[in-house]
């Protein structure tokens, strides 16, 4: 129940994006506005995902699920009221969707995984995994990175939640390292030794390695617009290195500012995670949370989300996991 997608490079509608606009930039967002993105199944979880990638202007996104719509999603899935129990809940959910973003293809497809051929999932440049059990993930996070497509996997059960994520096997380019602003500061001296001076008691927010721009220097103007690597000295200097044989001679103002580098990253394939996992608690020194943590997801994956749900969490596998995971 899909349609062809479309392919147009359409111009950036400032009036629909002008705050995304400024916190991205132009170059990410017409980056985004390349990304075809499947989402499996339309829960709490995967509308909320759905929703927020409408949003931000990606070319199109697909709804995929086969189940239908239960007593149980109408306390997370904002989109579906008592009207659509029994009916397929990515279905219900699409015409709200589409309302959301004009400019976004927004299709369904009431197919399971397993009844879809790996040329089906080539048209998409990012999947997006929830409410799926563990042999579904790892085939798909296989068929992702043998086939350059962005793999995400997403599961929230009460205040428990986890996210994974994988680029593919290729270094994966990172433009922006923190999000941040670009940090910047008023000169108050610039040394023939190359020793930069901030102005008034400012402390300077470098750190060594870092690259700087200058601009408005008097005196030294052939560094203006001119791109440094700064050593730090102290928390009102860096260095720039000797810049004697330049020539000129710093006579006033100067405003140095961060310029972010172009990074890579590498990740693991999902199998890899599997058998060692990274997680992330708010207290690093209590070793069980993220114990008993990872032992829960564990647990889980092995219950079919389906059928065996309130089982998984039932007293007898209260009592059995305790058996097996915090006895042993």
């Amino acid at each position: 129940m899909t349609t062809e997608m479309r392919s147009t490079d359409e111009d950036i509608d400032d009036q629909l994006y002008n705050r995304q606009r400024y916190v991205l930039g132009d170059d990410a967002m017409k980056r985004l506005r390349k990304h075809h993105v499947l989402i499996v199944h339309a829960g709490g979880l995967g509308i909320e995902i759905a929703k927020n990638i409408v949003l931000a202007g990606v070319q199109s996104v697909t709804l995929q699920d086969t189940i239908n719509t239960s007593m149980l999603d109408l306390a997370t899935q904002y989109y579906l009221s008592e009207e659509d129990i029994g009916k397929n809940r990515a279905q219900c959910s699409l015409e709200k969707l589409r309302a959301l973003n004009d400019y976004v293809k927004v299709n369904v497809s009431i197919q399971s995984l397993s009844d879809c051929s790996n040329e089906y999932f080539k048209q998409f440049t990012c999947i997006v995994l929830t409410e799926c059990n563990l042999d579904e993930m790892k085939k798909m996070n296989e068929l992702c990175r043998i086939n350059n497509i962005i793999f995400i996997m997403g599961d929230v059960y009460g205040v428990f939640s986890r996210c994974f994520v994988d680029c593919g096997q290729d270094p994966f380019t990172v433009y922006d390292k923190d999000g941040e602003q670009l940090k910047e500061v008023f000169i108050n001296h610039v040394s023939p030794e190359g020793i930069v001076t901030v102005a008034g008691d400012e402390r300077h927010p470098f750190q060594d390695g870092d690259i700087v721009l200058f601009r408005e220097l008097v005196g030294l103007e052939h560094l203006n617009q001119c791109e440094r690597k700064i050593k730090d000295i102290n928390i009102h200097q860096f260095s720039i290195g000797d810049i004697s044989s330049l020539g000129g001679e710093y006579k006033r103002g100067g405003i140095a500012r961060e310029v972010k580098q172009q990074s890579t990253m590498d990740f693991k394939s999902l199998n890899e995670q599997i058998h060692d996992p990274k997680i992330l608690t708010t207290d690093g020194s209590d070793y069980w949370t993220k114990t008993i943590t990872g032992e829960f997801w564990s647990w889980l994956d092995r219950a079919d989300r389906f059928t065996d749900y309130v089982i998984a969490f039932s007293i007898y596998s209260y009592n059995a996991f305790c058996s097996e995971n915090l006895l042993s």
